[in-house]
C-alpha cells in the first residue's frame, strides 16, 4: 500500500470522484462537491470548472450549479464500443477470407516490436502453422509490416532490435524502410519465407472508424500453394477483406487508400508489376 500511495495522483483521484458524483447526482453546486470530497469550496469550484472546460459538465450561472453533460459521456462510450467491437467484426471477415482463399487466415495486433496473433482460421492443407496466441517479430511478419507501414513513426518502440528468424528475414533498418515503402505502394505486405522457411504470407492493415490502424489480417501458406501466379489474386482478396472490415467499423469508403497494385517482392521480384 505504501508503494501504491507514492504513485497515487490525488488531484486526478479527486477529479474522477467529482465526475462520478456529478454523474450520480445530475447536477451539483460547489458546496455539495466540497462536502463530498472533503475540500474547500474554492477547490470544488475549480474542479467543476475544469470538468466544464473538458466538456464533461455544463455550468448554470443562475443557480451556480454544474450539470453533467451526457453528450460528452456518450462520445466516450461510443469510442469505447468502437474500440471493443473491432475484433468481433474482424473475426467474421477472417472466416470469410479463410473460406475464399482456402489458406490459413490470421489476425494480429502490434505490441512493441512484436505481432500478437489473436485469431486464426487454419487451412486443411498439409502444412499448418498454428500461431494463435503466439508472438513473432514485426519485421519478419506480413501482419507486422502491414501495421508498421500505415502507422505513425512512434509505433516502433525505441531501441527495437530487428530479429532474424530465417535467412530471408530483414534485419537492417534501411532495408526494412524500403520494404515498408514498397508495402504502401502496392497496398499489402509480404512475408516471403521471413518467418518460416517455405511459408509465404500476405497481409493488409485494418482501420477502425477513425481511420487508425488497429491490427492487420492476412493469409499464410506453403510457398507451393502461393506461387507468384496465385499470390497477386489472393493479395487482392486480402486487401478487399481489410477494406470491408474498415467500412463495417464506420470508416468512409471514399477515404480508404486505393486497392492493391502488384509489385515485385523485396527479396526476389516475384510478382509482376502491373496495376490492378
Amino acid at each position: 500500500m505504501a508503494g501504491a500511495d507514492r504513485v497515487h495522483l490525488h488531484s486526478l483521484d479527486r477529479g474522477l470522484l467529482a465526475l462520478e458524483f456529478l454523474a450520480s447526482q445530475g447536477s451539483v453546486r460547489p458546496p455539495d462537491l466540497a462536502a463530498k470530497l472533503g475540500v474547500d469550496r474554492a477547490s470544488a469550484y475549480r474542479i467543476l470548472r475544469t470538468l466544464a472546460r473538458r466538456g464533461y459538465a455544463v455550468a448554470h450561472p443562475d443557480d451556480h450549479a454544474f450539470a453533467i453533460n451526457p453528450a460528452r459521456l456518450y462520445d466516450l462510450t461510443s469510442d469505447l464500443n468502437r474500440s471493443l467491437r473491432w475484433p468481433a467484426v474482424a473475426q467474421q471477415f477472417l472466416v470469410r477470407l479463410h473460406h475464399a482463399t482456402g489458406q490459413t487466415a490470421n489476425l494480429g495486433m502490434l505490441d512493441g516490436g512484436e505481432v500478437v496473433y489473436i485469431s486464426q482460421e487454419l487451412s486443411r492443407g498439409p502444412v499448418i502453422v498454428d500461431l494463435l496466441g503466439q508472438r513473432r517479430p514485426a519485421n519478419c511478419s506480413a501482419l507486422g509490416k502491414a501495421i508498421l507501414a500505415w502507422s505513425p513513426a512512434d509505433a516502433v518502440p525505441a531501441g527495437w532490435r530487428l530479429v532474424r528468424l530465417t535467412e530471408r528475414s530483414i534485419t537492417d533498418w534501411p532495408a526494412l524502410s524500403a520494404d515498408l515503402d514498397q508495402t504502401r505502394r502496392r497496398g499489402y505486405a509480404l512475408d516471403d519465407g521471413e518467418t518460416f522457411d517455405g511459408v509465404r504470407c500476405v497481409a493488409a492493415p485494418i482501420r477502425d472508424g477513425s481511420g487508425s490502424v488497429v491490427a492487420a489480417l492476412g493469409i499464410s501458406g506453403p510457398t507451393t500453394d502461393l506461387p507468384d501466379a496465385t499470390l497477386r489474386g489472393l493479395a487482392g482478396d486480402v486487401v478487399q477483406c481489410a477494406r470491408a472490415v474498415a467500412q463495417a467499423l464506420g470508416y468512409p469508403r471514399e477515404r480508404l487508400p486505393a486497392t492493391a497494385t502488384a509489385e515485385p517482392t523485396a527479396q526476389e521480384g516475384a510478382v509482376d508489376d502491373q496495376s490492378s
